[in-house]
């Protein structure tokens, strides 16, 4: 099966931000934090992000595809690499949980989770528009960067973390 064009691009985004999620749900990110006795505010991170003229909520975390660059790999054929970045924001309620957030998913995506199966930095990507849900692809995540807003103004500022990462995609239109 050959994913292509604009529905490998959705298909790379939703495995991304999946893997994401998954990993945070095994480490326990969005249990009911009061039932579980943790000082924290609850986690979300919905598909998508949040809608557009609404507040981000406290420890809400956002998937969002970036910048795409395409590196010919044959001369003379449609073979390419499609770099793709992708950054996630974090908006925590503290230095505390945003650390701690930011590592756990940096962790993640460098493939130095063993504890919740990500001992690799890879991404499988499934085609998940049909009735059983297949791997069509495994793709590198690379050149994973944390960074830290500094200089904002803004309340929501003050505890913004993000994470940079590429995936590269060695797949190509036919």
């Amino acid at each position: 099966m050959v994913l292509e064009a604009g529905k490998r691009d959705r298909m790379v985004w939703y495995a991304l931000h999946t893997m994401i999620e998954t990993g945070l749900d095994l480490l326990g990110w969005f249990d009911d934090p009061v039932a579980n006795g943790l000082d924290r505010l609850p986690v979300s991170m919905p598909w998508g992000g949040f809608p557009d003229g609404e507040p981000i909520p406290v420890n809400g975390i956002v998937v969002m595809p970036e910048d795409t660059d395409y590196t010919e790999l044959e001369t003379g054929s449609n073979a390419e690499r499609r770099d793709r970045v992708y950054v996630i924001d974090i908006y925590a309620e503290d230095h505390a949980v945003g650390l701690h957030l930011r590592g756990d998913i940096s962790a993640m995506l460098r493939g130095h989770h063993p504890s919740i199966g990500r001992d690799r930095n890879v991404l499988e990507v499934e085609e998940v528009d049909i009735a059983t849900p297949a791997v069509v692809a495994t793709m590198d995540i690379v050149n994973v960067r944390d960074e830290r807003a500094r200089g904002g103004t803004d309340p929501w500022e003050r505890y913004w973390y993000s994470i940079l990462c590429v995936v590269e995609d060695e797949g190509w239109d036919p």
